[in-house]
């Protein structure tokens, strides 16, 4: 079912390529170097990481291309619609210490990359939380490269997803896979329309891990 809400952030034109063509709109203005982002007002920046991030995200649940991924885009759709806090930082490993999670998780988050983890607002009374963290860089990546950007946005909905679904309560073993097979289905599919697609060694060693996406996980690792 299309989020009517998602819409606003999609263009005209339905292509892969052309995912990210209303926020580009929208940040006419925004340079493409992490100095020049960052040099923004912190209002503006915090609103392009939303924009890149509801853009990817909605594209995903109304244009997906197939109904899993309409699934996965829908139900990250909703966990985003809540006041699940979004947190714009050049240094994100940096900044997602300072909101308690532990150092020796954080190397492993990329720079081009948002990434959904649970984290705690630096409040006193503040309890644990899913966040999502969003580098200056995913929005260069979405720029020049938004294929790839999307297929990273594929890989923290099927988080958000779990998230929302309680599901790293009941499987939490499943969390990293669904999430890599999530990005694999994307990938198998726009590589058959982007076939040079400038793949980086994660996205070559997910998609001979998990061949055929989703479906390359054990049944007990899928639901509804």
């Amino acid at each position: 079912m299309s989020i009517r809400e998602a819409e606003q952030y999609l263009p005209a034109r339905q292509g892969l390529a052309d995912v990210y063509g209303q926020a580009n709109l929208w940040h006419l203005s925004v340079g493409r170097t992490v100095e020049e982002i960052v040099g923004l007002p912190e209002d503006r920046v915090a609103k392009l990481g939303r924009d890149y991030l509801a853009a990817g995200v909605g594209y995903l649940a109304n244009r997906g291309h197939d109904e899993y991924m309409q699934q996965v885009g829908t139900d990250a759709w909703n966990a985003i619609d809540t006041p699940l806090p979004v947190v714009f930082a050049v240094d994100i490993r940096s900044a997602a210490i300072r909101f308690g999670v532990p150092p020796e998780y954080v190397v492993y988050f990329p720079e081009d990359a948002p990434v959904f983890t649970v984290g705690r607002m630096p409040t006193a009374t503040a309890e644990a939380s899913g966040m999502i963290f969003i580098p200056p860089g995913f929005i260069i990546v979405a720029k020049e490269e938004p294929v790839l950007a999307l297929a990273s946005t594929a890989y923290i909905s099927a988080q958000l997803r779990d998230y929302s679904k309680g599901r790293d309560r009941i499987d939490p073993h499943f969390l990293s896979d669904r999430a890599d097979a999530t990005e694999a289905h994307f990938l198998t599919h726009a590589l058959v329309e982007y076939p040079d697609l400038p793949l980086t060694d994660f996205h070559h060693h997910i998609l001979a891990q998990f061949p055929k996406g989703i479906a390359s996980l054990p049944p007990e690792a899928l639901y509804l």
